[in-house]
């Protein structure tokens, strides 16, 4: 049950999982998954002829051991990738599963604006202090790290303009690199250090067109990285494949994150629709949701409170541009932002 699963051991029981089919053998690997076996909440359903036709992992290459779809980390022994799962995958596979989970706050997050709006490189301008009215900002964690994710040791809040009411949101939304950096370093991070109130845990993918034994592992490794970081968010996030008991562990959480970002398929943005009216329905009352990447997709209105993240204000603004695309001639580009952000307050 304790500990967790290093990089090096999904290397070698992705690498003693034998067999490279051309083609997923589909059923067939059922009756060696640890999820059927072992009978847990949220079982794999399998893959029906349907669902293979429109795997893009229902293909597999030689290189499937060292890729987990974008060539970044790799996936223990997933369906649709290997055909036979060795004992030492399914044993990885297994501790994943049982990884006990014990969310780090049951109480709601306080705060009192619906928009958070996304910050980074405006160091010096300190742009918050115009906006005493907001009192979250989030910023995300690969436009202020190394490559590797590491973070510099500085405070934050102070780095951006915050003042000592306004909290400030460390998002871990970001290229896969990083959020399996951010998985191997777990807890040995000290983000109350770096002047963050809150944390996000790392979010791994779960798309709709991806292996099914991935989907899953991808939904437990944000439970384990929600423990082991003490974030205080957990992640809801079905896809087309995960049942709401999956997710059992986090059903006690009270401030829930929801991606809606990259939904841009009409089926994409049905299953987001699904995830937010189901997250609206089985959590507490006093729970608190949390659109990342806007909330122009969400159905509204909502039983329970929400905010939502807001990025257009600040792309625009440091490309010179007002938040209707006009390009700006005469304002600096800090005059650009504030405009862009008063504009965004309004129209919330």
């Amino acid at each position: 049950m304790g500990g967790f699963i290093t990089e090096q051991e999904r290397i070698v029981s992705v690498k003693e999982s034998v067999a490279f089919p051309e083609e997923c053998p589909g059923p067939e690997l059922c009756a060696d998954c640890p999820l059927h076996l072992e009978g847990e909440l949220g079982i794999c359903p399998g893959c029906t002829e349907e669902y293979l036709n429109k795997c893009l992992k229902r293909i597999c290459h030689a290189n499937c051991a060292f890729c987990s779809g974008g060539k970044r980390a790799v996936a223990p022994g997933c369906c649709g990738r290997v055909a036979v799962l060795s004992k030492r995958a399914r044993d990885v596979i297994r501790r994943l599963f049982q990884y006990p989970i014990q969310l780090h706050d049951q109480q709601p997050i306080q705060i009192n604006s619906t928009m958070i709006p996304l910050i980074h490189s405006t160091a010096g301008w300190n742009i918050p202090q115009h906006f005493p009215e907001i009192d979250a900002w989030i910023v995300p964690i690969h436009k202020i790290s190394g490559i590797h994710g590491s973070l510099p040791s500085r405070d934050f809040k102070d780095y951006f303009g915050l003042s000592g009411q306004q909290k400030l949101i460390l998002s871990t939304c970001a290229p896969d690199d990083f959020q399996e950096h951010l998985w191997l370093q777990g807890e040995k991070v000290r983000y109350s250090e770096m002047g963050f109130d809150y944390w996000l845990p790392a979010h791994f993918s779960i798309y709709d067109r991806d292996a099914r034994l991935y989907h899953f592992l991808s939904a437990k490794r944000q439970q384990i990285n929600a423990t082991r970081t003490g974030s205080q968010f957990a992640w809801f996030r079905l896809g087309e494949s995960i049942s709401s008991d999956f997710l059992a562990p986090v059903k006690t959480a009270k401030n829930i994150l929801i991606s809606t970002g990259q939904m841009y398929a009409d089926s994409s943005r049905e299953i987001l629709s699904a995830e937010v009216l189901q997250a609206d329905h089985l959590f507490d009352p006093d729970a608190v949701l949390f659109f990342i990447g806007g909330a122009r997709r969400v159905p509204l209105p909502l039983k329970h409170k929400y905010h939502y993240t807001e990025s257009n204000w600040l792309i625009k603004g440091l490309m010179g541009r007002f938040a209707n695309g006009e390009r700006n001639d005469k304002m600096t580009r800090k005059e650009v932002l504030i405009e862009n952000l008063k504009g965004a307050l309004a129209n919330g």
